[in-house]
């Protein structure tokens, strides 16, 4: 898979219209379609992109690795986010 095939993968699995998110991203319509389709290889706004669609930008460019943000091991660390203090 591109890069390209991986974002609309995505972005078709979020059921997002390329329109909304080339405009979301400030990009072009046809830019986007060029990158989905492979006419184009990448796109400064690949990090928006990937922030918009929850994927980590490791994955989109290499696919390898957690796709999803927060798609990782974190669930069987040690480490452990705090849960919020009650205001009394």
């Amino acid at each position: 898979m591109s890069i390209g095939s991986r974002l609309k993968a995505r972005r078709e699995e979020l059921k997002i219209d390329v329109a909304v998110a080339a405009k979301t991203v400030g990009m072009a319509p046809s830019t986007m379609y060029d990158l989905e389709r492979g006419d184009q290889v990448s796109t400064t706004k690949l990090h928006l992109l990937c922030a918009l669609y929850g994927l980590r930008p490791k994955f989109v460019e290499t696919g390898k690795g957690p796709r999803l943000i927060g798609d990782d091991a974190r669930k069987n660390s040690p480490l452990r986010i705090a849960e919020p203090v009650e205001q009394y």
